[in-house]
């Protein structure tokens, strides 16, 4: 018993010396030859480098209170916003009261509200993943469309002046 012990310890020891010369050689043949890099100084902290540290002191708003905020868009007087949170609503954020800001859920649109953008009409535009561009009260959600030229939205997500449609896995803007 002890001679099968000895003689699988040689055949273990014989396949790993087998295998670091076979990898040995398969790194020898490599055409890759890493060169080094040789990085300049880091510049000194000053001027434009200097730490930016000028949100260390900013107020935090509705901490735990926006689920997954995504965009926002600031009423006309200033003196609330709105967010497309991931539970499907549309919060408010009142902050005309320094330290007082009060959180409501406006309305309940569904999906994904992504992008925010305020109306003509004091209405919202809302970007909604998959539900397409919506036009959005405080009573009512209206679909305002889920294509464009003939192709359907499959997600969408707001830019400055538009939405993006997806056709063949790629992403087109589709402008308003």
């Amino acid at each position: 018993m002890g001679g099968g012990l000895i003689q699988n310890a040689v055949w273990v020891a014989v396949l790993c010396l087998a295998s670091a010369a076979a990898w040995q050689a398969l790194l020898r043949m490599s055409p890759i030859h890493p060169l080094s890099v040789h990085l300049l100084p880091r510049p000194p902290a000053e001027g434009v480098y200097a730490p930016n540290l000028r949100l260390n002191n900013a107020e935090k708003i509705g901490s735990g209170l926006i689920p997954g905020g995504e965009d926002l868009a600031v009423d006309r007087e200033g003196k609330s916003f709105f967010t497309g949170c991931n539970d499907g609503w549309i919060k408010r954020v009142w902050v005309d009261q320094p330290g007082a800001e009060r959180v409501e859920n406006w309305t309940f649109v569904g999906g994904r509200p992504l992008g925010l953008a305020l109306g003509p009409g004091d209405e919202l535009i809302v970007c909604a993943g998959d539900r397409g561009l919506l036009n959005v009260t405080r009573d009512e959600v209206e679909v305002l469309c889920t294509e464009a030229g003939g192709l359907p939205f499959k997600y969408v997500d707001s830019g400055r002046s538009g939405c993006y449609k997806r056709r063949r896995g790629v992403f087109h803007r589709a402008h308003l």
